[in-house]
């Protein structure tokens, strides 16, 4: 289909133009079949019929590749766009693993694959589709329609291993032509320096990338190789070995190391032939470039991709000399089938289809939902969460210096962001990519649960929003020419975040996930790794909080506190500069200890149950007004410092007030919708700010349906075109907050759980849901349940439940 939206202007759908584009014999641009409910993913394609003006301008005036579309495989990325001028295709190579030293995310480099004569020159014919369905590119150049094209281009990511393939072929193979592959480094040919923000411990120093000259044994004869050494003694010092030092943490050093980021080598080998494979190889003329030996009318071109950590370069170069070796053998048609494989069953997992008459927005809304899934996807396969601020899929132009690697906020994580893409994936189905965000806290818990001991001689972890892939404070939060003394060594100079444990922080959340991991997917092997997030989390606070309170002197005060970024705690901390029992912190206790007594006996101890069961009975209560408004704070402190919504933490990410709360558990939601519509924060409807989802969460119906609807309509950032890259907003573009969020309300308008336990969880059918609207869709609900059905006109038409037995767990709230 093509929507004009996506070219910013108004017109017509052209579904004869999408079936006659899917119905190409090429195999980049398969069609989808239709399933019983009438679902085809084809049907939110993205197609552009005219070519991208080039470059654009993003919101900080640099020059961008603004016709970049994205495919990938969880781990390796490409953002690729037609060169029209040139004569074929160019991309942007990332890895979600190839970091510097400073655990910058750095691009492996960009390929231009060039055709002679140039096929755009041989008539005004253009498309340039995104296939969702097997996560290909194509672009269609030359002729006068569809039918009489001249050369197809297609680029898709073996979604099985870390290999790059770009197939240019000839409608007519009496149609030739020759091809030229450009492999270029995008960073400084001279040693450089990084100073992008959070990072002031050092200046992060690095060498430039080795374009290897001779090729080592092992590799074809025509390949290109190029790679991006970290070395701790060359390059400026060891930011992980300075950043313990900084934060007081030396000693942890030695039982820390080695870390994931010294000797860390990334790169790409790039071969290529004519006709199928094996066929003829490309020609090497130059390390940096490959030619072909003579005219045809179809050629492959291959990139291997690979990240490790090895003693020296050599090592790493016969890995990958391996590694292209194993895919030779395994072969491109056979890599092809698994690929189509991989991606049939994801797209089989869940879909979500909304019409309503004749109106575009809720096309948007689908359309933007199997985007955003999509794009979360091929990201999402490693063991390093999703980068909030640009993705791997930043289009700065080269310009002699880092700008393809820039980003606002720097390499840090900040949780309040990198949390929004997961919580759209379980009911998704997407439990294997859910689960990295909970692989990469485990990764952390060794350094989070020292640093607890050292800093304050007791058990437990805790966080706070930003904070370093190894789990340490980003530094320049912690203080750049931070004077001794200034502060205690525990506590970082930002007052933005630097008392928020509960909210922001990640691990009373990310210990909520982990539960919910279990309550969807029902793995418990997997669990038993996942549940110390939860239970370390709960160890901080139960030691941390020293004072006490009401009639027996026995409850729990939550201070010193703050409610977010929003209402700060000053330091040195009093009862008048700072908050008390701030409402993220003490519904996160109720919420985490809740469900860690629900759980079966095998997951816990006699003596951990009895501790949790104290620790619960000596809770806060949840700060509310004498009506029942939910607060931020009991005691809230002067000011505000940012746009969050502190009081509604009850409802995401805790879920304490939901409609499926109301249904199994009584629970009055008059309050949270109260404080809903008392603060204006609330209705704030862009990135990361996430009344969306509490408007979903509350069953309030006609706001969630405006809310998705306004996000869906948002146009891409400055300076690209594809509709899944949102705006700069709060971030960084390709922003990958605001339409993650979009997605989480859609889930939680159809299903939500009731959280009424991991053994008879009920499921919430329509809990704010507009009845007007149709919808197809299939989601996973707890316990392992998928629930599909058809919804039309006000009926009812199909409901399939699995396992059949869940089916009397469902409530239908609406509709």
């Amino acid at each position: 289909t093509v929507w004009k939206y996506l070219e910013h202007a108004a017109m017509s759908t052209s579904r004869l133009l999408r079936l006659a584009v899917v119905a190409l014999s090429c195999s980049a641009v398969a069609a989808g079949a239709k399933n019983a409910a009438g679902y085809n993913v084809a049907d939110y394609n993205v197609v552009w019929l005219t070519p991208t003006t080039e470059p654009g301008k993003n919101e900080a005036g640099q020059a961008t590749y603004a016709g970049g579309m994205p495919v990938g495989n969880g781990d390796a990325a490409v953002l690729a766009w037609p060169n029209v001028t040139a004569g074929g295709v160019q991309f942007y190579v990332a890895k979600a693993d190839a970091m510097g030293l400073d655990t910058t995310l750095f691009k492996l480099g960009m390929v231009a694959v060039t055709l002679s004569p140039n096929p755009f020159k041989s008539g005004s014919y253009f498309n340039q589709t995104l296939d969702l369905a097997s996560a290909t590119i194509t672009v269609l150049a030359g002729g006068s329609s569809l039918d009489d094209y001249s050369v197809a281009m297609s680029i898709w990511v073996d979604a099985n291993s870390n290999t790059v393939y770009v197939e240019v072929e000839s409608r007519d193979a009496a149609n030739v032509f020759s091809i030229d592959v450009q492999l270029w480094s995008v960073r400084p040919s001279q040693p450089f320096e990084y100073d992008f923000p959070f990072g002031c411990v050092t200046k992060a120093q690095s060498a430039p990338d080795h374009v290897v000259e001779t090729l080592p044994s092992g590799f074809p004869a025509g390949s290109l190789v190029m790679y991006h050494r970290n070395d701790p003694v060359t390059d400026g010092g060891d930011y992980f070995e300075q950043t313990l030092t900084q934060q007081g943490l030396s000693q942890l050093i030695p039982q820390l190391t080695p870390h994931a980021w010294t000797n860390r080598t990334f790169g790409l080998s790039i071969d290529g032939w004519a006709g199928a494979q094996p066929g003829s190889p490309l020609n090497r003329t130059s390390p940096t470039t490959l030619t072909s030996a003579a005219p045809g009318s179809q050629f492959t071109v291959r990139a291997v991709l690979l990240t490790n950590q090895t003693a020296t370069a050599d090592l790493w170069l016969a890995q990958l000399a391996a590694l292209v070796g194993t895919q030779s053998e395994l072969g491109r048609q056979l890599s092809s089938e698994l690929h189509q494989d991989w991606w049939q069953a994801f797209w089989e997992r869940s879909y979500i289809a909304i019409s309503a008459g004749q109106s575009s927005d809720t096309f948007l809304i689908s359309q933007q939902y199997a985007i955003t899934r999509y794009v979360q996807a091929i990201q999402a396969r490693t063991a390093w969460p999703i980068k909030f601020n640009g993705m791997l899929f930043g289009a700065n132009m080269p310009d002699g210096g880092t700008a393809p690697d820039s980003r606002d906020w720097g390499a840090s994580n900040w949780w309040q962001n990198t949390r929004l893409p997961y919580w759209n994936m379980l009911p998704a189905g997407d439990s294997d990519a859910f689960a990295k965000v909970l692989d990469y806290y485990v990764a952390m818990l060794p350094f989070a649960s020292a640093r607890t001991a050292s800093y304050f001689n007791h058990s437990g972890i805790f966080f706070t929003e930003t904070k370093t892939l190894f789990g340490a404070f980003a530094p320049q939060d912690y203080g750049c020419g931070r004077q001794p003394g200034s502060y205690p060594v525990w506590l970082e100079q930002n007052e933005y975040i630097h008392l928020d444990y509960g909210g922001n922080a990640g691990g009373p959340e990310a210990g909520l996930m982990a539960l919910d991991y279990y309550l969807y997917s029902g793995d418990a092997e997997a669990f038993e790794r996942y549940l110390r997030i939860a239970t370390l989390s709960i160890d901080f606070f139960r030691q941390h909080y020293p004072n006490r309170t009401g009639p027996a002197n026995d409850t729990y005060v939550i201070w010193p506190t703050q409610a977010l970024e929003t209402y700060w705690c000053d330091w040195p901390a009093t009862l008048e500069n700072c908050c008390v029992d701030d409402m993220p912190t003490v519904a996160a206790l109720h919420s985490l200890l809740d469900k860690l007594l629900a759980l079966p006996p095998q997951f816990s101890t006699a003596e951990q149950r009895a501790t949790w069961v104290q620790f619960q009975s000596q809770l806060p209560a949840l700060p509310m007004s004498s009506d029942g408004t939910l607060l931020p704070a009991r005691v809230v402190s002067p000011g505000t410092h940012n746009d969050e919504t502190p009081e509604l933490y009850a409802v995401h990410p805790y879920r304490l007030f939901t409609v499926g709360r109301a249904l199994t558990a009584n629970v009055s939601l008059a309050g949270a919708v109260k404080a809903f519509g008392q603060d204006p924060n609330a209705m704030s409807n862009t990135g990361w700010n996430q009344g969306i989802m509490d408007a979903a969460l509350l069953g309030m119906t006609a706001q969630a349906s405006r809310m998705v609807t306004e996000r869906a309509q948002q146009a891409p950032a400055p300076g690209y075109r594809f509709p899944g890259f949102m705006p700069h907003m709060q971030d960084y573009e390709p922003s990958a907050d605001h339409l993650a969020n979009h997605n989480s309300a859609v889930n939680w308008m159809l299903l939500q759980p009731g959280d009424d336990g991991f053994e008879a969880d009920t499921v919430v059918v329509f809990p704010a849901w507009p009845c007007e609207w149709d919808v197809a869709f299939k989601l996973w609900a707890p316990l392992n349940t998928t629930v599909e059905l058809v919804y039309a006109s006000g009926v009812l038409v199909s409901l399939d439940v699995v396992p059949p037995e869940r089916k009397s767990a469902l409530v239908f709230a609406n509709c």
